[in-house]
């Protein structure tokens, strides 16, 4: 019995480290290949935050309703470790002092590639944990074999994968909500053990802290105890009225446990809750642009400010790959069919279709929102890896019952390994050849490269880092200028001068005119940014040269007319 048990642990051990280093690897690796368009945004809010920290002003950690109070951690732990590796390196004493010094060097207005990595590595680090983490809750729930497979699908998602690697909050809010999800329903299911719903708790206060969108889980987790209160099927009134007198405590529990993880971890919370909780509050009901996103979207082929409710079942079958479609797709049709034959009385209450209400009802609640992007439903992703993961069990499982696989083969194929190395090899082939720029996947099942950017905005940093490095292999490079509207993105890998390609107005006709090349990026011409006859004009022009990346032409680099 000894021996067994020791087997299994050794088994649980290697799959863990095995799940870890098969997500880390495609995430740590090339950390500084592009920057992205809000992480100078939060790299400036980190540092202020930081310090606001050290001077123990804690209304100063109040920066930015979404809360993005996360992000800013994992920022701080990275800046806080290349500190201590800095310090070390060159023999200076740790202190709070030159802790602020080094602080007030850390480049705000654009991301140094000298710190571009070490911010955004927690976040590596977060996410290929979870991945770990998922896998046993999964296998609290379905089973080894389908959370085995799970994990595998989510550690190589292209879409997470993506985000993972950003210092961003969406990859972080996915992470602390599928987990809040995940450990509540194994709550349900393990015989109520509490120390689920305290993850659970803990995990949804991590995500009230990282996106006001996450504040979804307070309805959706009620709606759950709800369930397991009728599925409960008490019969008596008085025996109705002390099982929902339970669940609701429950549910309080949860929430306390939440509310106090989210004002221990926010200094702000401490001295000005309203304010704190007053901010949120407006991001998370405010319908209307922010100063960021003012120039609108682009859907269906054109510019819109309103994307309507198509928007987010479109960019979702963009953004999945085939194989979590079909799993899917194979895993909805076997509980249809379990329904449909009366094979449980407890059909609509078993951990697949509450995953698949999540997912639904997410896409319901984001897309009541104003702006839309396709990264504000990343939530419902490793939902669908682990319904895929169930999905394409059932289906060996069905292929051997019927006969579908072949007597000699039957033996070999219906083994669980051989469907885990032939999801893994898809998943791989799908993600891992957009490497680095692992934002640039879509679906080849609905048009891939070639029809996304005539669906949806396409281009989010990814590429402006070739267009710089084209433009520094040109003769000496460090004395040009370059006019782009993304210069903060550019910039960072560009030796030469960077001006900002803004809006025409009063005193500045001609924007371009002081620069020698202009970069127009992708997004930029399907918005009209930074206006109509701008993007007309150069799209006009022959370019001297084009950036192209797995089908998809991102940026445009063009010698600046000067007649």
């Amino acid at each position: 019995m000894k021996r067994e048990q020791v087997r299994k642990s050794i088994l649980e051990i290697g799959c863990s480290v095995g799940l870890f280093a098969l997500a880390l690897i495609p995430r740590v690796l090339a950390l500084n290949a592009f920057v992205s368009p809000d992480e100078r945004r939060w790299l400036e809010r980190s540092v202020k935050f930081f310090t606001a920290l050290l001077y123990q002003d804690w209304a100063g950690t109040l920066r930015k309703g979404h809360p993005g109070v996360t992000t800013m951690w994992t920022a701080v732990a990275g800046l806080t470790g290349k500190y201590l590796f800095g310090a070390w390196s060159e023999g200076v004493s740790v202190s709070r002092a030159s802790l602020l010094e080094f602080l007030q060097g850390v480049p705000l207005d654009m991301v140094s590639l000298d710190y571009l990595a070490a911010i955004r590595f927690p976040t590596v680090l977060l996410t290929s944990a979870f991945v770990v983490a998922l896998y046993f809750l999964v296998s609290k729930l379905l089973g080894r074999k389908v959370a085995l497979l799970s994990a595998v699908l989510v550690a190589l998602d292209p879409f997470y994968l993506a985000h993972s690697r950003l210092l961003h909050h969406d990859a972080l809010v996915t992470t602390f909500m599928t987990l809040s999800l995940l450990s509540f329903l194994v709550y349900l299911q393990q015989l109520r053990s509490p120390a689920y719903l305290v993850v659970s708790g803990l995990s949804a206060g991590l995500a009230f802290l990282s996106k006001a969108t996450s504040l979804f889980l307070v309805p959706f987790m009620g709606l759950l105890a709800w369930m397991a209160y009728v599925e409960q099927g008490a019969v008596s009134p008085q025996s109705r009225w002390q099982e929902g007198r339970r669940w609701l405590g429950r549910f309080l529990a949860w929430g306390l446990i939440a509310g106090l993880t989210f004002a221990a971890l926010w200094p702000a919370v401490w001295v000005e809750p309203a304010k704190a909780l007053g901010e949120v509050w407006e991001k998370s009901t405010s319908a209307a642009a922010t100063e960021v996103h003012i120039q609108g979207d682009f859907f269906l082929g054109r510019p819109t400010l309103d994307a309507r409710i198509l928007f987010y079942p479109v960019t979702f079958l963009f953004r999945a790959t085939p194989l979590s479609l079909a799993g899917t797709a194979m895993a909805v049709y076997f509980l249809l069919r379990r329904f449909t034959l009366r094979a449980s009385r407890f059909t609509f209450y078993d951990s697949r279709f509450k995953l698949l209400l999540y997912m639904f009802l997410f896409v319901v609640f984001m897309s009541a929102g104003g702006m839309k992007y396709d990264r504000y439903l990343l939530p419902v992703y490793p939902a669908l890896e682990i319904v895929a993961a169930v999905g394409l069990c059932q289906t060996v499982q069905w292929a051997k019952e019927s006969g579908w696989i072949p007597h000699p083969f039957g033996s070999g194929l219906g083994r669980p390994w051989i469907l885990l190395v032939v999801a893994l090899a898809l998943q791989a082939g799908f993600a891992l050849p957009h490497y680095p720029y692992f934002l640039t996947y879509y679906n080849p099942a609905f048009g891939g490269g070639w029809l996304a950017p005539r669906m949806m905005l396409v281009g989010w940093g990814e590429g402006l880092d070739q267009a710089a490095r084209y433009l520094n292999g040109l003769d000496d490079p460090a004395k040009a200028r370059t006019a782009t509207w993304y210069d903060s993105e550019f910039a960072p890998f560009y030796l030469g001068e960077t001006l900002p390609l803004r809006e025409v107005d009063a005193g500045n006709g001609i924007p371009w005119l002081l620069s020698d090349y202009v970069v127009s990026y992708l997004p930029q011409v399907q918005s009209n940014v930074p206006d109509k006859a701008t993007v007309r004009y150069f799209c006009s022009l022959p370019p001297e040269h084009v950036i192209h990346l797995k089908g998809i032409d991102y940026a445009w680099i063009y010698r600046t007319p000067h007649d």
